[in-house]
């Protein structure tokens, strides 16, 4: 199977309504998955303090994907910054719908392609994008990085991954069957 037709698969995956119903509880149920989310949210809340230090302060942020807004927490604790959300996924944006009703916030929500963003250039202080850009082909995620930084005036916030690690290798064992067991990685960071 190509990337590509690797990266088609994942879109329609995240699409798929089972998928965005345990996309959280999945990712961040456990206790790694919160340590992990915390620090990602951390280092984000970390960059958005050091930006308004600069003397440039962020007003407006742009979260694509949104998935199940797992920025929304620090955006509603801020309340300064008006948030802005898209995902390819309508089902991810509803589970959002479903937590931000409960808290009584709201995000304006587009659904679009983070590869042809509608939104005029600059429209946003920051755009984000978490756990998204490893699962794209080189291509892609080159023509995505212009998207983010054509409607950011002045930060685009992104991580990406590295795969040369020992957890990276054992879980492509694993998915091809060379790996029958789980390895202990929790080290690894």
């Amino acid at each position: 199977m190509s990337t590509l037709d690797q990266y088609r698969k994942i879109r329609s995956h995240y699409c798929d309504a089972n998928v965005a119903s345990t996309y959280e509880s999945k990712r961040f149920g456990g206790r790694r998955g919160r340590i992990r989310n915390g620090r990602v949210l951390n280092a984000v809340r970390k960059v958005l303090e050091f930006a308004a230090q600069r003397g440039h302060p962020v007003y407006t942020l742009l979260d694509i994907p949104v998935g199940t807004g797992r920025l929304a927490p620090l955006v509603w604790d801020t309340r300064c910054i008006q948030g802005f959300v898209g995902d390819i996924s309508l089902e991810m944006m509803h589970r959002l719908g479903e937590k931000a009703g409960a808290t009584g916030m709201s995000f304006p929500c587009v659904q679009c392609d983070a590869e042809r963003l509608p939104f005029a250039g600059d429209a946003f202080d920051v755009t984000v994008s978490l756990r998204f850009m490893f699962h794209l082909p080189r291509d892609v995620r080159v023509t995505m990085l212009k998207e983010l930084r054509r409607v950011s005036s002045r930060w685009v916030i992104y991580d990406c991954r590295n795969t040369r690690n020992l957890r990276y290798l054992a879980s492509r064992l694993k998915r091809c069957g060379r790996c029958s067991y789980d390895l202990d990685l929790r080290w690894i960071h």
